[in-house]
């Protein structure tokens, strides 16, 4: 149908004809040796079977070439998914193992790919500056130094360490992990979420106004990894405590003259309060400072709770000096007293002393007459203390009283019987005791 059309030709030399279906024979890559059959003028068709083979094998080859490559794509897909995550910027990353939940001790901070193991998990801290923001409801009731009471709308800026994320993770983790925010929001100081198209529009969605604070636009999560924010409520906590006892140490006027030295100590007093959580406190600005509409009657409160303070120190004051002269009046009294009671105390003792020595003279003064009474008498001092030789005496002198009487007996027969012995009275009329059966000499 082609004429006089030469098949295999270039197209310049067919004229521009199209190739029909089906002229050439095609033979499987196996037979190649086979002679290629003959054309209508009896020429052989060697290089467009030669082109036909080429082709077919090249199709098989990328068919395999592609297939290789998606089987490698999905094992590297599976092994990135588990032998490696992904840290986003502006993010730290902490891991975490899924069977013992523990956390590893280093703190990804460089964004990119890393190698883990398995049944592990990456933990997303921002790495970016956070807000504490203390406007509208959520304001600052401040009280100033001369006790005033202000409004403070203020914003604390701050933002974790790394060096100790991970320790901070451990001790005050996230109430409820999976109440982070997912997707494209934002998160509020408060921690409710709102949409990210919410964020610096110029109206206040979250309840203490932090989505249209400075920097808001940064703070937008994305993608389906919550960030963590350890410790936030603790933190929020102790810096607005921090922040109204900053206050309390400046007069009203220091709120509008010398505002920036006023963020200055509050900032630094807010880092003392959070040193111990490991952060770092940036920045505290003063959005703006509220005073209320009758600050002229709060300034005469003031004024007369200034001079009844300083009535009160001048009371206290007096009484303090009153209760030293009382003070003083008792010591002298008591040394008196006690300087009475001493000279008393002494003069008894003295007293006693003396008695003792009169009574311990007379006792030998007793003893010694006794002594000599005793000599005199011819006797022991047991009978003369027991009264035996009064009775002896009495005796004696009635004895002889009757041998007077009766006008017998000499001198050698005058006696009577004592009791335990026999008295015996001598011439010279001395009284002597004699035992029974002993006689007396002549």
């Amino acid at each position: 149908g082609g004429g006089g059309e030469v098949e295999g030709a270039p197209a310049s030399a067919r004229g521009g004809l199209r190739r029909r279906p089906r002229q050439y024979t095609r033979l499987p890559l196996s037979s190649s040796s086979a002679s290629p059959p003959a054309s209508r003028d009896g020429r052989r068709r060697s290089r467009p079977l030669r082109l036909a083979s080429v082709s077919s094998r090249g199709r098989r080859a990328a068919r395999l070439c592609g297939l290789a490559l998606c089987g490698l794509s999905l094992l590297a897909w599976l092994a990135a998914r588990t032998f490696a995550y992904f840290l986003p910027p502006l993010s730290y990353g902490l891991v975490q193992s899924l069977i013992w939940r523990s956390v590893r001790r280093e703190v990804l901070t460089t964004p990119g790919l890393h190698w883990r193991g398995p049944w592990q998990r990456l933990l997303l801290v921002p790495s970016t500056r956070q807000t504490f923001s203390w406007a509208g409801a959520d304001a600052l009731p401040a009280l100033t130094g001369d006790g005033l009471k202000l409004v403070v709308h203020a914003h604390l800026q701050w933002r974790y360490d790394p060096r100790t994320l991970r320790e901070l993770y451990l001790l005050l983790p996230p109430p409820e992990e999976g109440a982070a925010c997912r997707g494209a929001v934002f998160r509020c100081g408060g921690g409710e979420c709102v949409p990210a198209s919410y964020v610096r529009d110029g109206e206040e969605d979250c309840t203490d106004g932090s989505d249209e604070a400075a920097g808001a636009e940064a703070e937008a999560e994305g993608g389906d990894s919550p960030l963590l924010r350890p410790a936030e409520r603790v933190m929020r906590q102790a810096a607005r405590s921090a922040a109204l006892t900053s206050f309390a140490s400046h007069p009203l006027h220091a709120f509008f003259g010398d505002k920036a030295a006023v963020s200055e100590e509050v900032r630094l007093a807010v880092a003392q309060a959070l040193g111990s959580y490991g952060v770092l406190v940036e920045a505290v600005q003063l959005v703006a400072v509220e005073v209320p509409p009758s600050v002229d009657q709060m300034l005469m409160e003031a004024a007369v709770t200034r001079l009844r303070i300083e009535l009160t120190k001048r009371y206290k004051a007096m009484w303090a000096a009153a209760l030293l002269i009382r003070t003083m009046v008792a010591e002298q009294n008591r040394r008196a007293t006690v300087a009475a009671a001493r000279g008393a105390a002494a003069a008894v003792s003295e007293g006693a002393k003396a008695r003792a020595v009169r009574t311990g003279q007379t006792v030998r003064a007793e003893l010694e007459a006794l002594t000599n009474l005793t000599g005199s008498l011819r006797t022991s001092a047991v009978e003369l203390l027991s009264y035996r030789w009064l009775d002896g005496l009495a005796a004696a002198k009635r004895g002889r009283a009757m041998l007077v009487r009766s006008g017998g007996g000499g001198p050698a027969a005058r006696g009577g019987a004592t009791k335990g012995g026999r008295l015996g009275v001598g011439d010279d009329g001395a009284v002597s005791i004699l035992p029974a059966g002993a006689r007396r000499r002549s």
